[in-house]
Parts: structure tokens; C-alpha cells; sequence
């Protein structure tokens, strides 16, 4: 379609479009009225100029946005192997928690045993096998041990027994 200039187009409006009142009263008569209908006038912008601000104003936008998005990127991707290095350092440290605090746990029940004067004297006999004096120690010998054979004699069956006979006093 070719561009009109505005006063051409005014022109060809007055002479092509009849008036409104003829057309509705049909009358022969002819009344010069003139209509004027605005012509826009087109002006030429192209998307691409590079005088437009607004255009360069966005494209710096997405310029400074894509440079801030790969900043980021590039930060997480260093950072990735250090928190998973970390994570896994974190999981090995709780393991050994839970093996010092079961170990704590051992160790506290043993003091508290031991701080107990009920159990010093169970203590006494299960870590250094000392009798009181007002008990006998009894030891199980499994049977196989006491017999004998023929060849040889039997041999003491606990502890303090010896072959030799006691001395008199």
C-alpha cells in the first residue's frame, strides 16, 4: 500500500465520501460538507535501530542479567565440592560420637561400680582374686583332669595342694 501524504489524503476524502445528511434525506441537492478524517502519520522505527534508547536499554538489561546468572552458576559449581566434602566429613565425625559415647557410657558405668562400697568388695574378688579371710575359694576343674592314668599319678587338684606331705610343727 503506498503512503499518502496528510494533505493528499484530505483531498481525496472531500471529493469520495458524500455527506451524511444527503445520504439520509435523499435530497438532489448537494451541500459541500466537508469531513476531514485524521490520518495517522506513520513515522519509520525500525526495531533494530540503534538509536532507539529504549532497545539498548533492554539489551543492556539481559546483558547485565546473563552476566549475574553465570556469576552465580560458576560460585555454586566451585562451591558444590566443598559442601559435599564437608557432608561427608560431618557423617564420618557422628560415627565417632556414637562409638566415644557408647565407650563413655562403659567407662561411666564402671567408675559408678566402683564408687559403690556394695560392689568394692565383688570387685576385689573378680580383679585380684583375694578371699576374705572368712571364706573358702572353690575351683571347678572339668572331670577329664582328675583322672588318672596308670602310668602316672594324680596331680594336684587345686591350688595350695602339693605332693610333699606338711611339716609338723
Amino acid at each position: 500500500m503506498p503512503v499518502v501524504s496528510p494533505s493528499r489524503a484530505r483531498e481525496l476524502v472531500r471529493t469520495c465520501v458524500p455527506s451524511y445528511r444527503e445520504n439520509l434525506l435523499g435530497s438532489p441537492r448537494r451541500t459541500p460538507t466537508v469531513r476531514t478524517i485524521p490520518v495517522r502519520s506513520r513515522r519509520s522505527r525500525s526495531s533494530g535501530s540503534p538509536q532507539d534508547p529504549q532497545a539498548w536499554e533492554v539489551v543492556c538489561r539481559i546483558g547485565v542479567n546473563i552476566l549475574l546468572t553465570t556469576a552465580a552458576i560458576s560460585g555454586l559449581h566451585r562451591l558444590l565440592p566443598v559442601q559435599l566434602a564437608q557432608y561427608h566429613r560431618l557423617q564420618v565425625l557422628e560415627q565417632q560420637i556414637e562409638v566415644l559415647k557408647t565407650r563413655v557410657s562403659r567407662l561411666q558405668e564402671g567408675v559408678d561400680r566402683g564408687m559403690d562400697p556394695l560392689q568394692q568388695e565383688a570387685l576385689i574378688k573378680e580383679r585380684l582374686n583375694k578371699v576374705p579371710a572368712n571364706q573358702i575359694q572353690v575351683r571347678l576343674v572339668p572331670p577329664a583332669t582328675l583322672v588318672a592314668s596308670d602310668e602316672d599319678e594324680a596331680g594336684p587338684s587345686w591350688i595350695g595342694q602339693s605332693r610333699e606331705p606338711l611339716p609338723i610343727p
